[in-house]
């Protein structure tokens, strides 16, 4: 819940920004500035999850590549009976799972 608290201040926080400089540069212009803000933070909100993962050069990787990373979300996705997704390498040696 904390960390969902901070997310919203800062896109709100972001938000009042740039509908403000909107404001003081360009008054006409203010519903152009606050489409802006809510057009980022619709893609904040849909595709987080895929900037993270191409910031950090993630690789999907195969059940030939890492069989027990595999075996155990296979193991975790029956405890909650959820789908397969895929596991992705990010380019360092760190493991990511999307879900």
């Amino acid at each position: 819940m904390k960390n969902q608290l901070k997310t919203i201040v800062l896109l709100g926080s972001l938000s009042a920004i740039i509908v403000g400089l909107g404001a003081l540069v360009a008054p006409g212009y203010l519903y152009l500035f606050g489409a802006l803000a809510l057009a980022m933070n619709l893609g904040a909100y849909f595709f987080s999850d895929r900037i993270v993962l191409r910031m950090h050069h993630a690789q999907e990787l195969s059940p030939r590549e890492a069989p027990d990373l595999h075996e155990r979300v296979g193991r975790l996705l029956a405890m909650v009976s959820s789908e397969r997704r895929a596991v992705r390498r990010p380019g360092a040696s760190r493991l990511l799972l999307e879900w």
